[in-house]
């Protein structure tokens, strides 16, 4: 009864007395896993040894050498058939005394686990496989349990916080999340494990082994068992640290820009393709509201009804110009409508450009030059009154000089008492008169 419940099992059974060097048992599942028969077996007291992979055998000796009677050992071990077929097998292999003639029993029960450790093999093989895909292509993978502890990170993670992975798993994400990241980071895995199938995205601080801030931009979910039950929130995220360095110093830059543009007095503004202000500094927009009791926001039409028809031509010709190419600066004259101030600004028109040299807007920078045309009126004004002055002084005062020297010359020096003198002074008065005329009227030039 023994031998026929032994001989029905798929593993094989043999037993082999030390003593008188002998098989006393072999099942038939031994043909099935070893391709060899009890025939063969009778022939070759040591033929399961010689079946032994050679790779092998070395590890199956030392694992053997010192077994004890009675004990026993487990041996995972590889055969070749006859055929050549190589089977990975599990041997449990039980020595023991026989009761009635005392002699040393080996008993060998062989398992065929071929299928199961290629099965484990193929499955490592995937593993290392996706493992290597995964830290080949850059992002950053992790998985938590629903208590937010991380339960796997792979390389990339690693390496950026610079922390090993022991040490990471088991650890809650808050613990290497900036303090100021913290709640939006909880609030995130609670959302995942109430809401399977949603996708979060979430931006936020790592603070590495050295204490650097590194920025995650990093997509959440939850992942679920074979019952539909979460398990776990896996999260995949890529370092946009550089792009957040970039941005933040193209915003410091920027609002550095605008606050300098902000702060002068020139009006300053940019415009698309469609003439709709893009960027005007506080000055134009202050500019605006004066004169026209008008409010300037981004995105509004530069050429709008609060404006006259003769203004809006004359701008939409400007813009045009612009749009087309042309760099060029312009003096345009305006009237305020509430004010009725007149003032006269220089503006400079410049195109601009993207990458691709293509026109997308136009900049304007204006200046207002009222009071340098009024001073300039006034210096051409200066210049015709000098230009008076010289031709007075060269021709209405030389004449009256030039005459009363000639008197002077006619004077008898020697006879004061010349009655000719008499009269030469009476001319003398009457050029003198002449000459204070004329000076009078050099003054007059110079100060009106």
């Amino acid at each position: 009864m023994l031998e026929y419940l032994l001989s029905a099992l798929n593993d094989a059974v043999l037993a082999y007395d030390m003593d008188d060097k002998r098989f006393l048992f072999i099942s038939h599942a031994v043909y099935d896993i070893m391709g060899h028969n009890a025939d063969d077996f009778d022939k070759d007291h040591k033929l399961l040894f010689h079946a032994v992979h050679p790779e092998d055998k070395l590890l199956v000796l030392a694992q053997v050498a010192n077994i004890e009677v009675p004990g026993e050992v487990k041996l995972n071990y590889r055969i070749v058939t006859p055929t050549g077929e190589i089977k990975h097998v599990q041997e449990k292999r039980v020595y023991l005394k026989h009761s009635k003639s005392n002699h040393n029993i080996c008993i060998h029960v062989i398992r065929d686990v071929t299928e199961a450790v290629l099965y484990k093999m193929n499955a490592e093989h995937k593993m290392w496989f996706l493992s290597t895909l995964i830290n080949a292509v850059g992002v950053l993978i992790f998985r938590t349990g629903i208590d937010g502890k991380y339960s796997y990170v792979n390389d990339i993670y690693t390496r950026l916080l610079g922390y090993p992975v022991d040490e990471l798993v088991g650890q809650h994400v808050s613990g290497l999340t900036h303090p100021d990241d913290v709640e939006h980071m909880n609030e995130v895995i609670h959302n995942c494990a109430l809401n399977p199938g949603k996708v979060y995205h979430i931006k936020h601080r790592k603070i590495t082994n050295t204490g650097a801030i590194r920025w995650i931009l990093t997509d959440a979910t939850a992942v679920k068992d074979d019952f539909g039950k979460v398990t776990e929130i896996q999260g995949v995220g890529m370092d946009i640290t550089d792009q957040e360095m970039i941005q933040e110093e193209m915003s410091w830059t920027k609002n550095n820009l605008e606050t300098l543009i902000n702060n002068t007095n020139d009006l300053i503004w940019s415009i698309d393709t469609d003439r709709k202000y893009v960027f005007a500094n506080t000055s134009l927009k202050m500019w605006v509201e004066a004169r026209y009791n008008a409010d300037l926001a981004e995105g509004s039409p530069t050429l709008n009804k609060e404006y006259s028809e003769t203004m809006v031509d004359t701008w939409r010709t400007y813009y045009d110009r612009a749009l087309a190419g042309e760099t060029f600066t312009a003096n345009y004259t305006d009237t305020s409508p509430i004010t009725k101030a007149t003032s006269t600004l220089e503006v400079a028109f410049n195109p601009i450009k993207n990458a691709d040299q293509r026109i997308v807007g136009v900049g304007c920078f204006a200046h207002d030059i009222t009071e340098s045309l009024k001073h300039q009126e006034e210096i051409i004004d200066q210049n015709e009154r000098l230009k008076n002055i010289a031709s007075l002084s060269s021709h209405e005062l030389r004449r009256p000089v030039a005459t009363l020297i000639g008197l002077i010359g006619l004077l008898d020096k020697d006879d004061p008492a010349n009655p000719e003198n008499s009269q030469i002074h009476e001319h003398m008065a009457t050029v003198s008169k002449e000459l204070d005329d004329v000076i009078r009227l050099i003054v007059e030039k110079t100060f009106i």
